[in-house]
């Protein structure tokens, strides 16, 4: 049974709908877990483990690279608040 508030999907790790926005855009966070995947990586001595670990810190720095990306276009757009205070129509 998967429990209250958390989505689960075949094949993939349950996140809680609430931790998804906070992790989504914060590259650390995937760079963090990439680093993770390689350090268990070394310790395997199974080829094809290996391989499948070493993709999954493949992808987990993509994600990372997206939330960069995400990050330079919000530091980049125009902040919504006109000088006068008040938010435009």
């Amino acid at each position: 049974m998967v429990p209250k508030g958390v989505t689960s999907c075949v094949g993939q790790i349950a996140m809680a709908p609430r931790d998804l926005p906070r992790d989504l855009n914060d590259s650390k966070h995937w760079r963090d877990r990439a680093a993770e995947m390689r350090v268990l990586a070394n310790d395997m001595k199974e080829p094809k483990a290996r391989a499948m670990v070493l993709s999954l810190a493949d992808d987990y720095d993509k994600l990372a690279d997206r939330a960069a990306e995400r990050a330079r276009r919000r530091a980049k757009a125009p902040s919504p608040i006109r000088r006068s205070g008040s938010l435009p129509i």
